[in-house]
């Protein structure tokens, strides 16, 4: 196989170690880290969106990620039709799926990422 024009997989994500030495999660115990609720509240709104030429797609973070005090993109739906519905008791039922990028070079100059933040949800 030629791993030169294999796929990119997209996986955006920020390691609890990383996020501790820049002051953003809390470490609890030798191995345990946590965002402090505000943290948690304003991660929640942050979405991964992805444009190409003829589409968009987007992610949220991964909940049981933000739980460990980690950041997570790897679930991408596109954004015209929302997440995959899910239900809590099967956990190998995801609200997206997996993105491959293109190797081309030319291909992937015309695709755009860039963070955003949901609006508050009314309570």
């Amino acid at each position: 196989m030629d791993f030169a024009k294999a796929p990119n997989y997209l996986d955006v994500s920020i390691n609890c170690y990383l996020l501790n030495k820049l002051g953003l999660n809390i470490k609890h115990g030798s191995t345990d880290y946590r965002f402090s609720q505000e943290m948690l509240d304003l991660l929640r709104r942050l979405r991964n969106l992805v444009s190409f030429p003829e589409s968009r797609f987007e992610a949220r973070p991964d909940e049981t990620m933000l739980n460990k005090g980690e950041i997570h993109f790897v679930d991408y739906y596109p954004t015209d039709s929302g997440p995959l519905p899910t239900t809590e008791n099967n956990s190998d039922v995801r609200e997206g799926f997996s993105l491959y990028l293109p190797s081309d070079p030319e291909k992937l100059a015309q695709i755009r990422a860039r963070f955003v933040l949901a609006p508050e949800e009314q309570e």
